[in-house]
């Protein structure tokens, strides 16, 4: 937790995405992220953050609603501070649920929103967090223009409509990893040639299964 955290209520905003109508909430990096993780924006680089799709926004003290706390935020020496939107926070915690770490779960107000958010997208954490089984929805296949005629394919677990900021559509995909975790990227045409999108019929005999076997302590 930052030290912030400790020193005023924690708020956020909701930003309008001219272009395509997209409603993001928005909280400070500052409030959220660690102070280790704060320094030269180490967090970007290291939960691969992208901008273009509006995971952090930066604002000045112009950006911000009438009535919000600005006392509170901190700006750089070129008059910006920088947000993170719920859609990237809730990236990050469902990639490391699966190591304990719930990352921005430790405030109820941030807590709270992002339930209300999981709910709308997957309810990744809420089977995570209760240790129940993610069903596998989709297989995706696509060829990276960098790398043609090589079909890379992906175990998805919930996958939704994006748009970036150039104003290409695009897709964020929740899929399972090689070793058994859950992890997140962006896809759209400037990365991909061509795509394919099959159904993964869910064995509802193996959830029965994992869920009597988690009831019975197996």
């Amino acid at each position: 937790m930052s030290e912030d955290t400790t020193k005023h209520k924690l708020t956020s905003v909701e930003y309008i995405c001219p272009l395509y109508h997209e409603r993001l909430r928005y909280f400070l990096c500052n409030d959220v992220f660690p102070a280790s993780e704060l320094e030269n924006n180490a967090y970007i680089e290291k939960y691969a953050l992208d901008a273009r799709y509006r995971d952090i926004k930066q604002v000045t003290d112009k950006d911000f609603p009438a009535g919000y706390p600005i006392k509170n935020v901190t700006f750089d020496e070129h008059g910006f501070a920088m947000m993170i939107s719920i859609r990237a926070m809730h990236r990050i915690a469902v990639s490391d649920l699966t190591e304990k770490n719930i990352h921005f779960m430790f405030n109820d107000y941030i807590r709270w929103h992002m339930y209300e958010y999981d709910n709308q997208h997957g309810s990744l954490i809420k089977f995570m967090v209760h240790n129940q089984f993610v069903p596998e929805k989709y297989i995706f296949g696509c060829e990276y223009g960098d790398k043609p005629n090589q079909f890379y394919y992906y175990r998805l677990v919930h996958m939704e409509s994006v748009w970036n900021l150039d104003g290409t559509p695009g897709f964020l995909l929740y899929y399972i990893t090689e070793k058994n975790t859950l992890s997140s990227f962006y896809v759209d045409a400037i990365h991909i040639k061509r795509f394919n999108v099959s159904f993964k019929p869910i064995n509802l005999i193996d959830i029965a299964t994992t869920k009597g076997a988690q009831q019975h302590g197996g």
